[in-house]
C-alpha cells in the first residue's frame, strides 16, 4: 500500500519496458485516464509487509502526526518489533515512529524502511511512502517481499490510479515473482500473493485472459484463498 515520482534510481532495474512487449499492451487504456476500481480486501498474508489498506487520495492526507515510539528498549530489533506490532494494531503514527527509530539505529535494515513506507502509505502520505519504499529497494532491489509491497502500493493503494501506475506495479510484481521462485521458493503464500498482484494489475489494465492464468497459479499455491477466488470471478 503518484502524477508518479518514480522509485529511486537504485531501484531502476525494475523497468517498464517489459510491459510494452507483452500482449497486455494492446488493450490498455489511455495513460492519462484514471482507472476507477474498488480496492480489494487487504491481504492477510505477510505480517508487517501488507500495505493494501487503500487511501482515498494523495492530496487529502492530514499533516503527519508526530508521536514518540512507546518501546522502552531502544534497540533496532526492539523498535522494529514494536513497529510491526503497532502497524498490525493500526496504531499508525506510533508504528511509523518506531520504524523511524529502527531505521536510525540500523540504516541498512530493509524491514525498517519497508515498515516506514507501509505506515506512511496507509496514512495517505504518498510521496514520503515512495521515498521509504525506494530506500528499501535501494538496499535490496531483489527482495521478493519488498517488491510485493511496492507492487501492492501502486496497484491497490495509490489513488487516483492510472495506467502508468498499474504498469509500474505490474513490473514490480513480475520481478517479485521471478525472485520469489528462486529466493523464497518454499514460501507459497508470498508467491501466491505476487501472482495475485499480477492478476489484479492485468485485470485493471484490460487483459482478463492473462489475469486468469495468474489467479489460477495463486490458487494452486494457496487453495481456497477467498481474495484470489474473488479476482477469478
Amino acid at each position: 500500500m503518484r502524477s508518479t515520482v518514480l522509485v529511486a534510481a537504485a531501484s531502476s532495474a525494475v523497468l517498464l519496458s517489459a510491459a510494452c512487449t507483452e500482449p497486455i499492451a494492446d488493450s490498455l487504456h489511455s495513460a492519462s485516464a484514471p482507472i476507477a476500481a474498488e480496492p480489494p480486501t487487504p491481504d492477510p498474508g505477510n505480517r508487517w509487509r501488507n500495505t493494501s489498506r487503500p487511501i482515498a487520495s494523495n492530496t487529502t492526507a492530514p499533516a503527519l502526526e508526530r508521536v514518540a515510539c512507546p518501546e522502552k528498549e531502544l534497540t533496532a530489533e526492539a523498535a522494529l518489533n514494536a513497529a510491526d506490532r503497532l502497524f498490525e494494531a493500526a496504531e499508525l503514527p506510533a508504528a511509523y515512529a518506531c520504524a523511524e527509530v529502527a531505521a536510525d539505529l540500523a540504516p541498512q535494515a530493509v524491514e525498517a524502511h519497508h515498515l516506514r513506507g507501509a505506515a506512511l502509505a496507509t496514512m495517505g502520505h504518498v510521496a514520503e511512502a515512495q521515498v521509504a519504499f525506494a530506500m528499501a529497494l535501494a538496499l535490496d532491489p531483489d527482495d521478493p517481499e519488498t517488491l510485493a509491497a511496492v507492487a501492492d502500493f501502486y496497484i491497490n493503494v495509490f489513488r487516483p490510479r492510472s495506467r502508468d501506475q498499474l504498469l509500474l506495479g505490474l513490473e514490480y510484481a513480475r520481478r517479485g515473482s521471478e525472485r520469489a521462485a528462486t529466493r523464497r521458493r518454499s514460501d507459497r503464500q508470498l508467491r501466491a500473493r505476487l501472482s495475485l498482484l499480477e492478476a489484479e494489475a492485468m485485470n485493471d489494465l484490460g487483459s482478463p485472459d492473462l489475469a486468469v492464468v495468474r489467479v489460477k497459479e495463486a490458487l494452486a499455491m494457496s487453495p481456497n484463498w477467498i481474495e484470489a477466488e474473488h479476482e477469478l470471478g
